[in-house]
């Protein structure tokens, strides 16, 4: 991800928890964030064959939304391990980027985060961000309000690294490849 892509997250980010917090977009059992977010975290329990070994990292594009255009997502799972995109919905225009996986606490609550978003061939950045649990799943979840979804899959590499560190801790590392194709299938799901 490079530095455009970026410049703003901090303030978008502070927008998406005061939603959130403000009940626009409620992170209770059945809130439209919390199904649509779920509904990414799916292709992450999907991690095993039929014969019980675990399946190789992998894409998953997903679309969880009526309009067209809508609900669009892409994730990367990798064992317990999962990141993405989630495009707007048919509830919400904002778009996010997520990381999950079994060292992302599970907080009690939505709440906002300092991290550190590290991301191959960029500098760190230390971004406020929302930390998010969902009912059923057993690993946190990190998300961070995209200025675009358009931006984010323009700046979007084929392979790349990402890491998050809390509190001077790394709570969150993988890589994904195929990352242009995984881009492909999300415009084709927002185009409509």
């Amino acid at each position: 991800m490079n530095m455009a892509f970026v410049k703003h997250r901090t303030r978008m980010v502070s927008i998406a928890f005061g939603l959130i917090s403000l009940g626009l977009y409620p992170v209770a059992a059945q809130s439209p964030l919390q199904r649509q977010l779920a509904g990414a975290m799916e292709s992450k329990e999907d991690g095993v064959t039929k014969s019980g070994r675990p399946k190789p990292p992998q894409w998953y594009a997903k679309k969880n939304g009526k309009l067209s255009g809508k609900g669009c997502t892409i994730t990367f799972a990798d064992g317990d391990s999962a990141m993405g995109y989630l495009g707007p919905s048919d509830d919400w225009k904002e778009s996010f980027f997520l990381v999950s996986g079994p060292d992302v606490p599970v907080p009690a609550k939505a709440k906002s985060v300092k991290v550190t978003l590290s991301t191959d061939g960029e500098p760190d950045r230390t971004v406020t961000a929302t930390q998010i649990g969902i009912d059923g799943e057993q690993n946190g979840l990190v998300i961070f309000l995209l200025p675009s979804i358009d931006a984010a899959l323009d700046v979007m590499q084929n392979e790349e690294g990402v890491r998050v560190s809390m509190a001077g801790s790394q709570i969150f590392a993988s890589a994904w490849t195929k990352g242009h194709e995984a881009r492909d299938k999300m415009r084709a799901c927002l185009a409509g």
